[in-house]
């Protein structure tokens, strides 16, 4: 069987969403003095609409593979392979995929999720109702990947790990950009095009806040409307849904979002209160935080998809380590 490599680049502005750490103290080659460091990385995930309430994102991960500039790369294998809930690691929740391991000191070329998501299999998969069963999943595929998995590709000196460091690094693998629900060549799968930031986790700060239970009601102007918080790179920034999963900028619109947290409700006493979000994995920067409550009409597969009206916006700075509160309405 011919297997080939899901490329994904990390550049411009998801290059500076991505991996910030110190220039390399020199990467030991093949010498018998190879220096090391120790690394962790974790996965996490923003929202989604589209599918039941309940439903599970299922991915299956059979190891990492890290490729440094001056050596070898580096396997690391699950045994048994990894099975994670993409839809249960929203906010600031995350899932180790390895921690602690001693890994040569050096600048990465790229890392390599080893995902299986095969045409017509079912290792990675969708559980429509989120029971476990079997009879309603609905297979996921990587056009391009089969078995071969995710190839993260990023600029020089951006993934580093320096002589006797340590380095903590988090995948953030946007399913609302990512899930596909019509595969374009009529097969029952529903296809993934993984839209994918890597961020350093000592560089990431996460933004949340509450909306009033009012401007919820009144932004919900149909039956099983979702509502939800998107964050946009810097100050005043345009608003826009998302355009076919692609990261980057629109030149008809404007910025993709870089990521999005469906509301949660707030509740006391068997009532709901209010409604919450978290925006976690940010960058430290500033952002622009667009409310809509047209979430469920966003799907990127769909060029003709419903008009996303933002109700609210306001304005964030992210810091490292800390968590920034902005409730809804802002008065922005």
């Amino acid at each position: 069987m011919n297997t080939t490599y899901r490329s994904i680049t990390l550049g411009g502005a998801a290059l500076a969403a991505a991996v910030a750490l110190a220039s390399c103290g020199g990467g030991g080659g093949g010498s018998a003095t190879l220096q090391t460091g120790s690394m962790s990385l974790a996965i996490t995930d923003a929202a989604i609409a589209g599918l039941p309430d309940g439903a599970k994102v299922m991915i299956t991960i059979t190891g990492v593979e890290l490729k440094p500039q001056q050596s070898e790369a580096v396997q690391i294998d699950f045994d048994p392979p990894k099975v994670i809930d993409l839809l249960s690691l929203s906010g600031n929740v995350s899932e180790l995929l390895f921690q602690d391991e001693e890994v040569p000191a050096d600048s990465y070329n790229w890392i390599r999720l080893k995902v299986l998501a095969g045409r017509g299999q079912f290792d990675s998969f969708v559980d429509m109702t989120g029971d476990g069963l079997t009879g309603d999943d609905v297979s996921l595929f990587i056009p391009s990947g089969n078995q071969s998995g995710l190839k993260l590709i990023a600029a020089s000196d951006k993934i580093v790990v320096e002589p006797d460091g340590e380095v903590d690094f988090t995948i953030d693998w946007d399913v609302r950009k990512s899930v596909f629900i019509n595969d374009p060549q009529g097969f029952d799968d529903y296809v993934l095009r993984p839209v994918i930031r890597i961020v350093n986790d000592l560089e990431v700060g996460s933004i949340s806040g509450t909306v009033t239970t009012e401007l919820v009601d009144n932004l919900s102007d149909q039956e099983g409307a979702t509502c939800a918080v998107y964050a946009f790179p810097g100050p005043l920034s345009p608003l826009d849904d998302v355009d076919d999963g692609v990261a980057g900028t629109d030149a008809d619109d404007g910025p993709e979002p870089i990521t999005s947290a469906n509301l949660e409700p707030v509740v006391v006493d068997e009532v709901v209160t209010a409604w919450s979000y978290t925006l976690g994995f940010l960058e430290a920067g500033a952002y622009t935080l667009g409310l809509t409550c047209d979430a469920e009409l966003d799907l990127p597969d769909e060029d003709d998809d419903g008009e996303v009206v933002f109700g609210d916006q306001a304005e964030a700075e992210v810091s490292a380590g800390a968590d920034t509160v902005v409730d809804f309405p802002s008065g922005g």
